[in-house]
């Protein structure tokens, strides 16, 4: 017994370490990208290689882009650690589910109408309750939200739904998409994940999203999975429901 453990210890190190060198090899990647197309434009602006105050502005324009998705990669990276790490805190509270996602479709609004697309509200007249961390919930909700509006083929609408389901209450948030395979779905949630490039119509993003998404519900003791059926990808999280306390009288 005690070599079959030991055994398994270090077959667990060798895991890590290959997991650790597959993160410092994608990160390297993805922050050299964008970081060469920013010093690339800075060189031509410094060199005054530029026709014109349109051209210079463009190349402004487009570094400042550039320099935006760097640090949102970091941002996502600097996330996706802390939530890896065993000894985070959650700073929970009771949150009003319905009234939570109402506000977050409705500042997305704008943006979706931008694409031809519209929100569908299934919430229920009773409110939901459950103890999440809202600040890191927020983060979640909003990037399956705008990955709904980014990657949506076509117009149409996305549909957003809340019920309860037992001791559990479910939210989905489905919109129709590119094929995903069996394949892709299960892979979807692991870093640095990206749909086929010949098929999606967007490879920006750092494609730490979704796993940051999969480690902050877990850790809320939730779960989250997706699903794809006729042109209809639907993302879907269960999280422990809780019972509304009321104020004392």
């Amino acid at each position: 017994h005690m070599a079959e453990e030991i055994m398994m210890n270090i077959e667990k190190e060798r895991e890590l370490e290959k997991q650790k060198n597959e993160l410092i090899t994608n990160v390297s990647h993805d922050l050299r990208t964008p970081l060469t197309s920013i010093m690339g434009y800075l060189r031509l602006l410094r060199d005054a290689r530029y026709e014109n105050r349109e051209q210079y502005d463009e190349y402004i324009k487009i570094a400042f882009f550039k320099s935006e998705q760097l640090k949102n990669l970091i941002e996502d990276l600097f996330e996706y650690t802390k939530l890896t790490n065993e000894d985070i805190m959650l700073e929970t509270q009771e949150i009003c589910m319905n009234e939570m996602l109402d506000q977050l479709i409705e500042e997305l609004v704008p943006q979706a109408e931008e694409q031809g697309l519209s929100f569908v509200k299934e919430l229920p007249d009773e409110n939901i309750y459950a103890v999440v961390d809202p600040e890191k919930m927020v983060r979640v909700f909003d990037n399956l939200l705008i990955n709904a509006i980014k990657y949506s083929t076509g117009e149409g609408t996305i549909k957003v739904s809340l019920r309860r389901e037992q001791d559990n209450i479910e939210i989905s948030v489905a919109n129709k998409s590119e094929e995903f395979t069996k394949k892709e779905l299960e892979q979807v949630f692991q870093r640095f994940y990206k749909q086929d490039q010949s098929r999606s119509k967007s490879s920006e993003g750092s494609g730490l999203g979704l796993a940051i998404a999969k480690s902050t519900v877990e850790l809320q003791g939730g779960k989250i999975h997706a699903e794809y059926e006729d042109g209809v990808v639907c993302f879907i999280i269960t999280l422990p429901i809780t019972k509304r306390k009321e104020p004392p009288l």
